[in-house]
């Protein structure tokens, strides 16, 4: 199961995300991304209970902070479980939202 919830204050979009990113739950985090405000700069992704991602609901993270950096919203990925960090080293996560 996957819980979104989010804020905007002022030009700053923070989405919580808790629970189980995956194959099931993706199509959520895309539409909860669409509620920030046009004049939206920075979002900022709270995964402190993000619980577990598989390699769809990662994906669907690379995707959603590509498709925000192209519209040159700055993103935050934040509050991340050592493991879920691991991972998103490894995958070389970071790297790709550093090179744009």
């Amino acid at each position: 199961m996957l819980s979104l919830r989010h804020t905007q204050s002022g030009n700053v979009f923070t989405l919580a995300i808790a629970g189980e990113l995956a194959l099931e739950t993706v199509d959520g985090l895309q539409r909860a991304l669409t509620a920030r405000s046009p004049d939206t700069n920075r979002v900022i992704l709270d995964c402190e209970k993000l619980l577990f991602a598989d390699s769809t609901g990662v994906n669907a993270l690379l995707q959603a902070a590509l498709a925000l950096k192209r519209f040159t919203i700055r993103v935050d990925v934040v509050h991340l479980s050592d493991d879920l960090k691991e991972m998103l080293d490894i995958l070389g996560f970071f790297e790709v939202l550093d090179s744009l």
